[in-house]
């Protein structure tokens, strides 16, 4: 691109599809002509007739005897990381960090036991953002007895809008979208 557009050009991405790094190595790439990044709307949304849903599968709970260990024993020990680096947030959104940490499976990714989801950990709770549908009550009611609220998918970007504090996350993972959100303190956690 940086070879074929013309200085004071814009380009134009979805931000929820591209990590922070991967945006920070353009910006880079693109500094010498003066190149901008546009990441409000999703272009190809626009054009792309039929597009499929995202992904809806079932998520599960994943049983502690194929886990080795319990939520609250993994949220604790990532809250004792949290605060030997000082930081009030944690906000993950690796797919599979995530299904490791709250012990959930899901059906989205073909061939990977994966759900669309993000979570937010504080040093008291913890909450996990699921595409409505995809859970059950008696899932609320479990990740409610271990301080896990659900909150719906979308609700990421107003939530961690309202973050203040330190703010922790692996800028090899976060979009740019969530990222950009962003009003406080960002520690990286790659």
């Amino acid at each position: 691109l940086k070879d074929t557009i013309k200085e004071g050009s814009n380009v134009g991405f979805d931000g929820n599809v591209f990590s922070v790094e991967m945006v920070k190595d353009m910006e880079k790439e693109f500094k010498s002509k003066k190149i901008s990044l546009k990441i409000e709307k999703d272009l190809i949304n626009v054009l792309w007739e039929d597009r499929p849903e995202m992904p809806q599968g079932s998520v599960f709970l994943h049983e502690v005897k194929y886990a080795g260990k319990s939520r609250i024993q993994k949220l604790s020990e990532v809250r004792e990381e949290m605060k030997r680096k000082g930081a009030n947030y944690y906000l993950l959104t690796s797919l599979d960090d995530i299904a490791w940490t709250f012990n959930i499976r899901g059906k989205d990714i073909p061939h990977s036991p994966m759900a669309m989801a993000f979570s937010i950990i504080t040093l008291d709770n913890a909450y996990l953002y699921l595409q409505d549908g995809t859970y059950d009550e008696t899932m609320i009611e479990a990740y409610k007895n271990d301080g896990v609220g659900i909150r719906s998918y979308d609700d990421i970007y107003l939530d961690t809008k309202r973050l203040s504090g330190q703010v922790l996350v692996d800028l090899s993972t976060i979009n740019y979208a969530i990222y950009s959100v962003i009003d406080c303190e960002i520690m990286d956690g790659s």
